[in-house]
């Protein structure tokens, strides 16, 4: 809870950094987790993200798209990477390839997006 109502108050400003983004986001995905896994206090139990439910990975995708289409985390490379990472253990090859080239006309000066070309392709 205190995770979402610091981005709401952010939001309502916004002012968010690209730190914040990357603590949402980070919080998104333990969620989705443990929710695959069916416990919260246990972090060593991981359960596969193909294994996640649909509502939980919409959720994380949600979170994602929110992130890269705002002002503030549109330009961070490290966001674009965490989302392609997602799209890639989720087994979506193809939304990874698009992600990519939206994030390529993002941030065009970035060397490591280049380099999940290479990766992807």
């Amino acid at each position: 809870k205190a995770v979402s109502s610091l981005r709401c108050s952010s939001w309502e400003f916004g002012v968010l950094l690209p730190m914040e983004w990357v603590f949402w986001i980070s919080y998104e995905l333990r969620r989705a987790a443990s929710e695959a896994v069916g416990c919260d206090d246990n972090p060593v139990k991981v359960a596969s993200v193909k294994s996640w439910s649909v509502e939980a990975k919409s959720r994380v995708r949600r979170a994602f798209e929110e992130t890269v289409c705002h002002s503030s985390g549109k330009c961070v490379p490290l966001l674009w990477q965490m989302y392609i990472s997602f799209e890639i253990s989720a087994g979506y090859f193809s939304k990874a390839k698009r992600l990519h080239v939206r994030a390529l006309h993002s941030c065009p000066s970035c060397g490591s997006l280049w380099r999940i070309a290479a990766s992807i392709n």
